[in-house]
């Protein structure tokens, strides 16, 4: 719900737009009805379909009103009397007829039968419907040819949240001019650049720097787009940030730097490169909700923890030894007493529940071992079913291999049978019967 309304607000740009506007050469009646409401679509679709329903509200036919028109229009538009297609469009498109809409603002966007006109090509294509097969594809065509900033502001802010990279590259790719500083209105007010570090969005992250966005603009806790791009181990985006300037030891209001969350999530490329950047080993962070405190070897020995409960069966942590091999200091205790080598103790001290840890690691373990089984019998039942199916499949074949090979092997003995016979024949008669050299 929180997510919902922090999106709410922020498409509200593609709101203000549409509704401050007025409807150019569309006809009145239920169209007049959507206007105000076109920019509310924008925002809508974003968050859930099932909210499409709002569209049909005001009192219009439905999406399949005007068919016969629509027909007529369709046929029209293909031997391109565009004239009689406009008209027959128009009275489609007024009883919310999508394809009628969508084709009415490819009409003003080509310049077919009509004056070139992106404005309106634009209002038709914002009255498209939620629900309808058209809908994505009339706002990509809102993306590359609407011009006002509002309302690609909002849309951007929808590409980003929903992680449409494609969808936000087209747009940070226009000209308009573009908040790319902008922070969400809810919460702790996270920058839109640190919602594309967050979702991986390298190439909309280069965009958005190529556009002048704040690389070091943080949300209200001090979290940065830097400290999000290695917490999710989006490296592409984290070597973008840092070459652009990103402060590699930039902390939070906690102390939390980005290296704390590369090494609290075990993403070994990320932390490898920030330390090559030359972040500080020896950061201490102080608890802080879900981010404990410590140094990034205390969050890495945490990590390793919760990976593997039982102590038992715990291997050493590949990113424990690469911080020590770096000259991370071991023996700097955090906030409640206790060193990188004590994680239990400091765990349990900022109220994890080991005993709920170990129980789901079990599970998982047993669940994994299962699966493994289930894997393992399928693969040799598969293979006694093909072995069945060769020698099924075989049959008379293999048969009659094996009736050749044995014919050929009784056809080669009678012929060497044969040829004794003729050489000792051809002997005899020039030695004698009874000669001892033809025996």
């Amino acid at each position: 719900m929180e997510q919902a309304s922090r999106f709410s607000e922020a498409m509200e740009y593609a709101a203000r737009d549409a509704g401050n506007r007025p409807v150019r050469a569309v006809p009145s009646g239920c169209m007049d009805a959507l206007a105000d409401k076109t920019g509310l679509l924008h925002r809508i679709a974003w968050i859930t379909l099932s909210v499409g329903a709002l569209i049909f509200s005001t009192g219009c036919a439905s999406p399949d009103g005007g068919r016969g028109s629509l027909k007529d229009g369709l046929a029209a538009y293909d031997r391109k009397d565009y004239p009689t297609a406009l008209e027959a469009f128009q009275s489609s498109a007024e009883q919310n007829n999508s394809r009628a809409q969508f084709t009415l603002g490819t009409m003003y966007e080509l310049g077919q039968g009509v004056p070139k006109d992106n404005g309106i090509a634009v209002r038709w294509f914002r009255a498209v419907g939620v629900l309808q097969p058209e809908y994505q594809e009339a706002q990509k065509r809102i993306m590359l040819l609407s011009t006002s900033s509002q309302e690609l502001n909002g849309l951007l802010w929808g590409a980003v949240y929903t992680n449409s990279a494609p969808d936000a590259e087209l747009i940070l790719k226009r000209t308009v001019a573009l908040n790319v500083d902008a922070k969400d209105s809810y919460g702790t007010q996270t920058p839109l650049l640190a919602y594309a570090a967050r979702n991986g969005m390298a190439e909309v992250v280069r965009l958005m720097i190529a556009r002048g966005a704040n690389v070091n603009a943080a949300d209200t806790e001090g979290f940065s787009a830097l400290m999000e791009a290695a917490s999710n181990g989006n490296v592409d985006s984290v070597k973008r940030l840092v070459a652009s300037g990103a402060n590699v030891n930039a902390a939070s209001k906690s102390g939390w730097t980005a290296l704390h969350g590369a090494a609290m999530r075990g993403h070994q490329s990320a932390l490898e490169y920030l330390v090559a950047q030359g972040a500080n080993l020896n950061a201490v962070s102080r608890e802080n909700g879900d981010f404990h405190s410590g140094t990034a070897l205390h969050q890495a020995a945490f990590a390793q923890v919760r990976k593997y409960p039982d102590p038992a069966n715990r291997p050493p942590s590949p990113t424990v030894q690469f911080l020590k091999s770096k000259g991370a200091n071991a023996n700097i205790r955090d906030q409640f007493g206790f060193t990188p080598a004590e994680p239990e103790r400091s765990m349990a001290a900022q109220g994890v529940n080991l005993a709920n840890l170990m129980n789901q690691w079990k599970k998982e373990r047993a669940e994994q071992d299962l699966a493994a089984k289930q894997k393992a019998d399928e693969a040799e039942r598969q293979a006694n079913a093909n072995r069945a199916a060769s020698a099924e499949e075989c049959g008379w074949a293999c048969q009659n291999a094996r009736r050749s090979q044995e014919d050929l092997k009784k056809m080669q003995d009678a012929d060497s049978a044969r040829r004794n016979r003729d050489a000792k024949a051809a002997c005899q008669s020039t030695y004698g019967t009874n000669s001892s050299a033809c025996r």
